[in-house]
């Protein structure tokens, strides 16, 4: 069973006031008999998006050769990914480039180092459901993806949990007017 976060969104502060006062002037005095009332409310969901992170790293002699191997291991890759059942329309490229390498082993030997001077690295963002991002995950490793993995977890929706949050918030002021009186056993004296 595939374990998802659940993403909130907390709505702040909903102020009621008991009484015939404005909220954004309220005076403290023994003429005033005013009580504030602030709430917060939170509402969860389960998240529907799973954006991950597939990427590779390939070295060459020269930047031709890691750009020639990169170019392979990159359809590889994008294939892999499309018989798992991901869309090309949720695959975007974050990041492509070739460089000299500059970071070497240090027990690496000459000829090891002769063979890596230029590095190619290649990512994609690819959003898929959750139930198919360890499958995708998977497939692009086997094909040669190295440096993959991350998932950020979203909504499809966002606005639809907002609004969820919101009807909670803003029940909760009229029930809470309805209720303090009842919990109120003394009188409050000048």
């Amino acid at each position: 069973m595939t374990h998802l976060p659940k993403l909130a969104f907390s709505l702040v502060a909903c102020s009621l006031i008991a009484g015939v006062a404005q909220a954004q002037n309220i005076q403290i005095n023994r003429d005033n008999k005013t009580i504030a009332i602030s709430t917060t409310d939170e509402a969860t969901t389960t998240a529907d998006i799973a954006a991950i992170t597939i990427g590779f790293e390939v070295y060459g002699l020269d930047s031709q050769t890691a750009a020639a191997d990169g170019g392979k291991l990159s359809h590889a890759i994008l294939e892999a990914l499309r018989k798992t059942g991901v869309e090309d329309k949720t695959i975007e490229s974050s990041g492509q480039g070739v460089e000299r390498n500059k970071d070497f082993d240090e027990k690496e030997k000459p000829e090891q180092r002769a063979r890596e001077q230029f590095v190619l690295r290649q990512s994609w963002e690819v959003s898929v459901s959750p139930q198919l991002a360890g499958e995708a995950i998977r497939a692009a490793i086997a094909a040669g993806a190295n440096k993959s993995g991350a998932i950020d977890w979203r909504l499809a929706d966002r606005k639809a949990l907002q609004a969820k949050a919101a009807k909670m918030l803003s029940s909760k002021p009229v029930k809470l007017q309805q209720e303090w009186p009842k919990g109120c056993t003394s009188s409050l004296a000048h």
